[in-house]
């Protein structure tokens, strides 16, 4: 397949941005097995080995200088969209594509344009999750809340033109589904890098639980509280040491207030989850949305207890008591913890089955894989139109 790679910003690793080194392994898993084209705009700070990394996976790739992406008073599209519109123009002319793949929500202007299917990847509940964990005091809010209505506005406007969608966790998906329908939406978690992502089973440090949701949601911050005031109280009557843990990598003021609670303690601002989660005894994933630290501790070798909803996106893999234990209920889960920490070698075992899952399922080449099936579908759907844009 030959797939045009449209990206918000210029894809390169090693990234230390968790969103933007996703699209860059995308890019190279992509890479081996199709003829890929990369249209990118570079970022303040780039440097030019980062701007030439794509060309090295790629069979052309043109980085465009930064510019706004839209116009401050009226939201419309502004340069850096028109820039990339007309490169897209010249490069579907002379590469022929099957698919256009756009990246990131500031593109999805594009998709209007584009001859051929596209699939957007707009990531909505992340960028608004980002927006608030910036805003700390009242005029700081004011903005974060203008720039979320204005992302909204954007989706609403711009994403019902693409064919198809493809969203990392069910609350992206949620979010998505008020602009376009549930059936153009596919739920894809992301891949896992296991070079990376060592499997080490070590001895917890005393009875520690990892909160396995994303803290910069305010959903999320309502589980912490609910496993913190409901579930620890009830472990503590066996494990009296028994401590919940909030890992936070941009925390807000909701997700720090949490450490006020007996029993908890808010790590923030961490850069890397691996230690919290390599000395925890048990990752805990109460809802929806908790794929941000639960992937990770299924590879990395900490056991997990989830919500049966939380494992939806991978229920095709996943057996519960086999890859981790799934609880839906405050017993249940308060069982579910007290075994993983009673019963060492069971909770090994949990460990060691939850890593070869991920070896089989959530590599970059397995997460490409499902994203090859989504692309082969939409490209299928429709019969393939004359190249280029529309005008």
């Amino acid at each position: 397949m030959r797939i045009l790679f449209v990206s918000e910003r210029a894809p390169y690793l090693p990234c230390p941005e968790a969103d933007r080194a996703a699209s860059a392994e995308l890019l190279a898993a992509l890479a081996t097995r199709h003829d890929v084209a990369v249209l990118g705009a570079a970022e303040p700070g780039d440097t030019e080995l980062q701007r030439r990394w794509a060309s090295r996976h790629a069979v052309s790739a043109e980085i465009l200088p930064g510019a706004p992406w839209r116009r401050p008073l009226s939201g419309a599209p502004d340069l850096a969209v028109r820039a990339l519109g007309d490169a897209l123009e010249r490069r579907a002319a002379r590469f022929g594509p099957d698919l256009v793949y756009l990246d990131g929500a500031m593109v999805a202007p594009l998709a209007a344009r584009c001859r051929v299917p596209s699939v957007l990847a707009p990531r909505p509940a992340r960028a608004i999750a980002a927006r608030r964990a910036g805003a700390r005091a009242p005029l700081s809010w004011l903005g974060a809340r203008c720039a979320e209505l204005a992302d909204l506005r954007w989706e609403r406007e711009w994403i019902p033109a693409a064919t198809a969608c493809i969203v990392p966790t069910d609350e992206d998906r949620i979010a998505l589904e008020r602009v376009i329908p549930a059936p153009r939406i596919d739920v894809i978690p992301p891949g896992l890098d296991l070079a990376r992502y060592t499997y080490r089973r070590m001895p917890a440090d005393g009875e520690r639980i990892v909160f396995g949701g994303d803290v910069s949601l305010d959903a999320h911050v309502e589980r912490a509280t609910h496993v913190a005031t409901r579930i620890l109280p009830r472990v503590r009557r066996t494990f009296a040491h028994a401590e919940l843990i909030v890992v936070a990598t941009a925390p807000t003021a909701a997700a720090r207030r949490l450490s006020a609670l007996d029993g908890v303690r808010v790590l923030a601002p961490v850069a890397d989850v691996r230690p919290s989660l390599w000395s925890a005894s048990v990752c805990v994933v109460p809802a929806a949305g908790g794929h941000r630290l639960m992937l990770p501790a299924m590879a990395l070798g900490t056991p997990v207890v989830a919500a049966a909803s939380a494992i939806v996106t991978l229920a095709d893999g996943v057996i519960a008591g086999q890859h981790l234990q799934v609880a839906e209920t405050d017993d249940r889960m308060v069982e579910a913890i007290t075994l993983v920490l009673r019963r060492p070698i069971e909770a090994s075992t949990l460990a060691r089955n939850a890593r070869a899952l991920v070896e089989r399922r959530y590599t970059w080449k397995a997460v490409a894989a499902a994203h090859e099936t989504v692309f082969a579908r939409v490209a299928g759907r429709l019969a393939r139109p004359q190249l280029g844009l529309a005008a």
